[in-house]
């Protein structure tokens, strides 16, 4: 037996050439005729369902295409619009300017040039600060807490296990543990001044 009886009806009737009242009436007696499913096929056909509506989704709109005048590949992006990654973006088929196709599914290459250069990584041996980044440590904390800290920077990170000691923007890094430094000396050199004072 057919998995869809109906349509091989309909199918077999039209090609027998039946009217097509003949085949409605045909239609209504086989559905009133048909066993109730259990609940278990109806959550199984409900699955199903769902399962072609997304796969419809997909591609959401094509206009003006047809198998004359269109050759699918390469597709090539007509606009890009990385503000809203859900935003659907418009593709021009190459071989027909006028044929479009909106797919949230083509817009991959456009994402993966997003997080291209997301990875993190772990701290190289011998890693130094940029020149740029020396200059502004040095006027921040000055050179001899610079050396004591790029020091205990290296050991901390070296140390870090797992997720904790990936870092994507080392430079960075330095600059927030510089000035975590500079918040914790503050103080100290704060309390420093008043003993001085008092004395």
């Amino acid at each position: 037996m057919s998995q869809f009886p109906i349509a091989d009806m309909v199918r077999d009737m039209m090609a027998a050439g039946a009217p097509a009242d003949a085949i409605v009436v045909a239609v209504k007696s086989m559905e009133r005729t048909r066993p109730a499913l259990s609940p278990g096929a109806l959550r199984v056909r409900k699955h199903r369902q769902g399962k072609a509506a997304k796969a419809l989704q997909s591609v959401t709109h094509v206009t003006d295409v047809t198998p004359s005048n269109v050759t699918p590949f390469p597709v090539t992006p007509v606009s890009k619009n990385n503000n809203n990654s859900n935003k659907k973006k418009r593709y021009n088929v190459t071989n027909d300017k006028n044929a479009y196709i909106e797919s949230s599914l083509l817009d991959s290459e456009s994402k993966k040039e997003t997080k291209k250069n997301i990875r993190g990584t772990r701290l190289v041996e011998g890693w130094r600060p940029t020149q740029k980044t020396i200059e502004w440590t040095l006027a921040e904390i000055g050179q001899e807490a610079a050396k004591r800290e790029i020091a205990r920077f290296h050991d901390y990170w070296k140390s870090a296990a797992g997720a904790k000691g990936v870092k994507a923007d080392w430079d960075a890094t330095w600059r927030n543990w510089v000035r975590s430094f500079k918040d914790r000396l503050e103080p100290i050199q704060a309390k420093h001044q008043q003993s001085r004072v008092i004395w």
